[in-house]
């Protein structure tokens, strides 16, 4: 759900996302502006450089089974509806905010600590997605998938109190992992394009106007 006041389009549910793959170049073809917000709503991940890679003929295959626990998994994930609280991976959100804020002080990097901001939501929003994933695993490995299937409808609360016994140590550390990965990736491409930004004298700080 998006609150009405965070976008100057007002769409009541926006359930719209979108994957894409390209090159540097088109990433910036798409993002023009660096410093409207846009930018900062994007998850970025980078594939590895294989220019020089020789071409192989062992290309990974999934094998039949982790193709069929994917299509489970994948099954399962519109029986959980509803909202959750997870409070454990709100404060490590705010633990990693904080750091990040105090090394942007250290170095006086204004970069670094706008990025900071929208990455935390971001990455909270994936290691949500990837414990949701987990809790379909959790509940086929126990009952089976169409045992799981008939308690999700039977108990539709169910996923949420599985989902909030997830919250331990090792699952709270993919936040830190996918966190530091997402602000990497976004100082690596759009670092030296938002400093631009910045020094530009297009470049004003004020209130938004809404029309």
């Amino acid at each position: 759900h998006v609150p009405k006041q965070a976008v100057n389009v007002h769409i009541d549910r926006l359930l719209w996302n979108v994957v894409m793959c390209g090159t540097p170049d088109a990433l910036y073809r798409v993002v023009s502006n660096y410093t409207d917000g846009f930018q900062s709503r994007i998850a970025l991940a980078r594939t590895p450089d294989n220019t020089y890679t020789p071409l192989t003929d062992n290309l990974y295959v999934l094998s039949d089974r982790q193709s069929d626990r994917i299509a489970q998994v994948a099954h399962l994930l519109p029986l959980m509806q509803g909202d959750v609280v997870l409070p454990k991976l709100e404060a490590k959100g705010r633990e990693w905010l904080e750091q990040v804020r105090l090394d942007a002080m250290k170095n006086d990097d204004r970069v670094l600590a706008r990025q900071r901001l929208r990455g935390c939501v971001n990455a909270q929003r994936i290691t949500c997605a990837l414990w949701l994933c987990k809790v379909a695993e959790s509940l086929i490995g126990r009952f089976g998938l169409s045992g799981a299937e008939k308690r999700l409808k039977l108990t539709p609360k169910l996923w949420i109190t599985t989902l909030e016994k997830l919250q331990n140590d090792d699952m709270l550390q993919t936040f830190d992992l996918i966190a530091d990965y997402l602000i990497d990736n976004d100082l690596y491409y759009f670092r030296e394009r938002i400093e631009g930004a910045y020094e530009s004298k297009n470049y004003q700080i004020g209130p938004r106007n809404r029309v």
